[in-house]
């Protein structure tokens, strides 16, 4: 009984196909998923970096077109992170309505 049941997994354990072929079916699906998956990843990177580029030059653009310099744009963010501050309002006429 024990020589029969040695003569099966011998092909297996030798090199030889595995018993289960849907063993390399899924091994090789597995590979596949993982170059996908590592080509989708570089195009995320390269996806976040275009997105990147594009926010700043819409900072960029509103900045200017508040024509604001660099230090004002600087001492508005500064007032923007600083805690418990009220914003300053531009127009006195809002406080009469």
């Amino acid at each position: 009984m024990a020589g029969s049941f040695c003569s099966l997994w011998t092909p297996a354990l030798k090199g030889g196909q595995p018993l289960n072929p849907k063993i390399e079916k899924y091994r090789q699906e597995r590979e596949k998923n993982r170059e996908k998956i590592s080509r989708l990843q570089a195009r995320n990177r390269v996806l976040d970096a275009k997105i990147l580029e594009l926010e700043n030059t819409e900072i960029v653009g509103m900045v200017r077109t508040q024509g604001m310099n660099l230090e004002e744009f600087a001492s508005m963010l500064q007032a923007l992170k600083a805690p418990n501050t009220t914003p300053v309002k531009e127009d006195s006429a809002d406080e009469e309505e």
